[in-house]
């Protein structure tokens, strides 16, 4: 069981990755379109920098904006596991909700919309993140237990 400090800091932590979640939903098309535009700008700069290669045509910002959900996704998950006391259906279940409502909120703002294709991705994003929770703190644990020998 985690200590009531690091569950405090785990919720608020999820707490600011909703806010920044679904602020990014409430953007109208163009302010979302000109944020995923100079995201990939500067992703296919600093990897043709560091590689010599380039980029252009294989970055491109629809992937950026699918990275994007995948990676915001897997931050929940990370933390949404812990917050439900380790258990993964549980935390899985909150963020099958979450990725609805996040592509629920789109359906709202202007010029854009909700897509099966992201609630997929979120929830794919949801997943590996509470896996990887799971699995850290299964091996933290399990040294824990070793080193009390």
């Amino acid at each position: 069981m985690a200590s009531k400090k690091t569950d405090k800091v785990c919720r608020a932590v999820v707490i600011l990755i909703l806010v920044f979640i679904w602020g990014n939903s409430l953007l109208s098309a163009p302010k979302s379109a000109q944020l995923s535009k100079n995201i990939t700008a500067v992703v296919v700069e600093t990897l043709e920098k560091v590689t010599g290669e380039s980029f252009e045509n294989v970055i491109t910002e629809r992937v950026i904006r699918k990275l994007a959900h995948f990676t915001q996704f897997a931050c929940l998950g990370f933390f949404s596991f812990l917050i439900f006391s380790k258990r993964l259906g549980h935390s899985l279940l909150f963020g099958a909700a979450v990725s609805v409502l996040d592509e629920s909120i789109q359906y709202f703002t202007p010029g854009r919309g909700p897509q099966i294709t992201d609630v997929i991705i979120d929830s794919l994003g949801f997943f590996i993140g509470a896996c990887f929770s799971c699995l850290l703190f299964s091996f933290i644990f399990r040294r824990r237990r070793k080193s009390e020998f």
